[in-house]
C-alpha cells in the first residue's frame, strides 16, 4: 500500500520530442509541484496545468505503441503500450470523475505470450497505492519461465490507475483532487471490455489494487474465472490511513537528477528489504524528468494521499462473504498494514475452493520484497486453474 521511504521519490517529462504516448508541454508552461501541508486540503496534483492536449483528444482515442523487447522477454511475449479511455460513471454511481476538464485516460501494457494456446487465460493485474504497472513485469517474466504456466496463460494486461504512474502523466491538469476506489473498480472492467477480452480471465491485485479488483469481481461476478488478492485493502482503517496520507504529503518528491534519486532510494530504510530489480524498477519507472529539468515521482503525492483516504467499498467484506467465486488470498506474515485479526476475519468467510496463505517473513509489499516467492505462489494457483476454463466473450 505504501513504502516507508526516508527520502521519497519523484519524476519528470522532458521538453523534447514526444515519445508518442505523452504530449510535450509548451515551452515555459510549468510551475513547481504544490506542497500540501494538510491532507484535508488536497490541491490539484499537476506540475503543468495545461489541458489543451487532453481536451483536443476524443474520448474514444487510443494510441498504440509496439515495444521492442530484448533478451529473455523477447522469447516470452510481445508487449504493446496503449492509451485508452478510463471509465465514466453512470448517473447513480459514486464517482469523482464528473465535470472534469477532459476525459481521463489509462496507460496500459498488453503482453501476448508467444505460441500461446488461443483458448488460454487472460490475466489482468492491478497495482498498489503509489506504485504502477511496471512492478508486475518481473513477475510476469518469472511466471512465463514455467512451461506449465505458458501452456495456460495467453495474455497479461497491466494498467496504471488513472492518478498513478504513466496514467497520472497523461491526466495532468485534469485529475480530480479526490479519489474514489469505485472508479478504479470500473476501470478494471472497462479495460477488459475495451480489449474485447474473452473468458477465461484471472484477476491479480496488490494492496489498493487488490481492493479495487475485489469490488470489480463483486460488481461483475461472471467476469472472472478466479481472483488472487495479495495483501488486499478490504478494511476501512481511518486513523491508519489518515496518518499515512499525512506522511505521504510530507515526503520528498523532487530531486536534481536520476543519480540523486538512486542515492536517496539506496539510503532509505523503507526500501532496504526490496528486491534489487524491483528497486531499480522504482527508480526507472516510478520517476520522470519534468519540464523544469527536475526528477519527480510519476504518482503525485497529493494523489497518493487522496487514494489512501478514499478507502475500499464499505460493504466489500459482506459482498465477499456472499460471493460464490474462486478467490485466493496471499498475506505477509510481518505485514504492518493488514493485522492478523483482519486477515483471520477474511479467512473466516472464505469457502472452498477459495484459499488463503501466508508468506513467511514478508510484509505488505510482497511484490517488491519477495517477487520470486510470489511468482511461485501465483504460478501454482494458475496451474490449479488448468481444468476450469469457460469460453466466450465477457
Amino acid at each position: 500500500m505504501w513504502p516507508a521511504v526516508g527520502e521519497p521519490e519523484c519524476g519528470r517529462a522532458p521538453a523534447r520530442a514526444s515519445s508518442g504516448l505523452f504530449p510535450t508541454a509548451p515551452a515555459g508552461r510549468h510551475r513547481a509541484h504544490p506542497c500540501t501541508p494538510f491532507y484535508q486540503e488536497l490541491r490539484p496534483s499537476t506540475h503543468a496545468v495545461d489541458t489543451a492536449c487532453a481536451k483536443a483528444m476524443p474520448a474514444d482515442f487510443e494510441e498504440i505503441q509496439v515495444d521492442n523487447m530484448a533478451g529473455k522477454q523477447a522469447s516470452q511475449y510481445t508487449r504493446r503500450a496503449h492509451v485508452i479511455p478510463a471509465s465514466t460513471p453512470r448517473h447513480s454511481e459514486l464517482s469523482v470523475r464528473r465535470d472534469l476538464a477532459a476525459p481521463l485516460r489509462l496507460s496500459v501494457h498488453d503482453y501476448h505470450v508467444i505460441d500461446a494456446d488461443p483458448q488460454g487465460i487472460t490475466v489482468i493485474l492491478t497495482h498498489g497505492t503509489s506504485f504502477n504497472k511496471h512492478f508486475w513485469e518481473l513477475i510476469i517474466a518469472s511466471l512465463l519461465e514455467s512451461q506449465d504456466v505458458r501452456k495456460i496463460c495467453k495474455r497479461f494486461i497491466t494498467f496504471d490507475a488513472a492518478n498513478h504512474g504513466d496514467s497520472a502523466l497523461l491526466n495532468r491538469g485534469v485529475l480530480p483532487t479526490k479519489a474514489c476506489w469505485q472508479d478504479d473498480s470500473r476501470d478494471v472492467l472497462e479495460t477488459l471490455k475495451h480489449f474485447k477480452v474473452e473468458q477465461p480471465v484471472l484477476g491479480i491485485g496488490h494492496s489498493f489494487g487488490g481492493g479495487a479488483l475485489c469490488h470489480a469481481a463483486m460488481m461483475s461476478p461472471g467476469t472472472f474465472l478466479s481472483t488472487i488478492f495479495v495483501e488486499p485493502i478490504l478494511f476501512r482503517m481511518k486513523a491508519q490511513t489518515e496518518g499515512v496520507a499525512q506522511m505521504a504529503l510530507r515526503r520528498r518528491d523532487v530531486w536534481e537528477s536520476k543519480e540523486a534519486v538512486t542515492a536517496a532510494f539506496g539510503r532509505s530504510a523503507g526500501l532496504r528489504d526490496w528486491d534489487a530489480m524491483q528497486l531499480q524498477v522504482y527508480i526507472d519507472q516510478g520517476t520522470f524528468l519534468d519540464y523544469d529539468s527536475k526528477v519527480r515521482l510519476k504518482t503525485p503525492k497529493e494523489q497518493e494521499a487522496a487514494t489512501y483516504l478514499a478507502a475500499p467499498h464499505p460493504e466489500i467484506l459482506n459482498l465477499l462473504k456472499q460471493s460464490h467465486g474462486r478467490h485466493h488470498f496471499v498475506w505477509g506474515s510481518e505485514s504492518k498494514v493488514i493485522s492478523s485479526e483482519n486477515r483471520e476475519s477474511v479467512e473466516a468467510i472464505l469457502r472452498p475452493p477459495s484459499t488463503s496463505q501466508v508468506v513467511s517473513g514478508a510484509g505488505h509489499l510482497i511484490p517488491m520484497t519477495h517477487p520470486s516467492g510470489l511468482s511461485d505462489i501465483l504460478g501454482d494457483l494458475i496451474i490449479s486453474l488448468a481444468g476450469f476454463r469457460p469460453k466466450g466473450k465477457l
